[in-house]
Formats: structure tokens, sequence, C-alpha cells
């Protein structure tokens, strides 16, 4: 299982890429459900992207959208709801921590299609397996973004013999929680021939 958000009142759904690519899987199909326990089954792939690891599903439903925030920086609020590890209804609170571009070559035009696959979203809020393609939303409750990657950054505990005691001594360790922004998103949504209609923009904040 993964989480989507929905991004038209038409029923197209943003989840991360992933999802999509079953490599196990001989027979099925793909269906979406929310809270409230409807099962609804998934009738296209709108667009997929492996790279920017963000992918839009259809249901024939209209549905209520979250509006896209891609405005947000560095530390204001940010939130998450989803299931992690089959844990359902986990609700966190966190801050956005950077921007950044995961390599140099991304072109001299941060606003295509082919450099936004380099931009990634880092937050303090916490979450675990099982998150992919939730949410990341501002205190509005607008999305800024899905949940797609945990870095544990640093090294392992140390351990060393004292005559008197065990020492451990341990390198100072971060968890990177990456997130993929809504300008990656909305970006995709631009992509598509032809483009998707309905997408609902985040009100300006003053």
């Amino acid at each position: 299982m993964a989480g989507g958000y929905t991004i038209t009142t038409e029923g197209a759904i943003a989840t991360f890429a992933h999802v999509l690519e079953a490599p196990d899987m001989k027979e099925g199909g793909m269906i979406a459900v929310d809270y409230e326990g409807n099962v609804s089954p998934i009738t296209a792939v709108l667009a997929h992207d492996s790279r920017m690891d963000a992918a839009i599903v259809q249901v024939d439903q209209t549905l209520t959208p979250l509006p896209l925030n891609d405005a947000v920086q560095p530390g204001d609020d940010a939130f998450y709801f989803s299931n992690p590890l089959d844990q359902r209804g986990y609700f966190s609170r966190g801050m956005v921590n950077r921007f950044y571009w995961d390599s140099v070559n991304r072109g001299k035009d941060d606003a295509n299609l082919k450099a936004l696959r380099r931009l990634r979203l880092n937050v303090s809020t916490p979450w675990a397996p099982g998150s992919s393609g939730s949410p990341v939303l501002d205190a509005q409750g607008n999305a800024i973004g899905h949940v797609t990657v945990i870095q544990a950054m640093g090294k392992q505990p140390i351990h060393k013999n004292d005559p008197d005691t065990k020492v451990t001594l341990a390198e100072l360790n971060i968890t990177l929680h990456s997130a993929i922004p809504a300008r990656r998103v909305r970006a995709l949504v631009q992509s598509m021939k032809p483009s998707l209609v309905g997408i609902v923009p985040a009100p300006q904040q003053a």
C-alpha cells in the first residue's frame, strides 16, 4: 500500500511513481481506498515519471482536491498524516528544512521538467515505510509535496572496551526525510498532452 492525494475535482490522484511498478504482480488491478473505506478502481494512469518519482492516476469520482503550494520556505510548518508501518491514522508535525538539488547537472533553466526532476524537499516531519506518496501539508492544508525517501546519515556507534566499563563513541547521526515538492508535481501535470485541467492552486499568502 502507498499514499496519495487528490489534485483535481475530476478524480486525478498524485502519488509516487514506484507504486505503479510491482514486478512480482502477475495479475490484478489497482484500487484507491479513502479513509472511510470506500474502494474505487484506478481507471487510468495519466502520467508517470520514475526519475521524478511522481505519478498521476485517475478514479471515476468527483473528489475534493488538495491545493498545491510551492511557495513554502525553510522554517515553515510541515504536517503529515498517513499509515506508516500499517499504523493507521498517524499524524506528525515538523517544519520545512530545505529545498535542494540532488545533482548539479540540471541545465540552466531551473523551471523545466528536466531540472525539476533533481529538486527535492527535506522536512523534519517524521514518517516510516508505508508512507510513500502521502501528502506533506502546510498549516492551511495545502499539499507542499509527497513522501518519497528516508535517509539515515552518519556512522554506526563504535564500542571501545575500557577496564572499568564499556564506553560508546558515536558519530552524530541525522535522518533526512525527503519529499517530492509540489513544484515537481505541477510541472508533471503541465507536461501532459493534453494537459490535465482543473488543478487547484494554493491561495496566495499575505
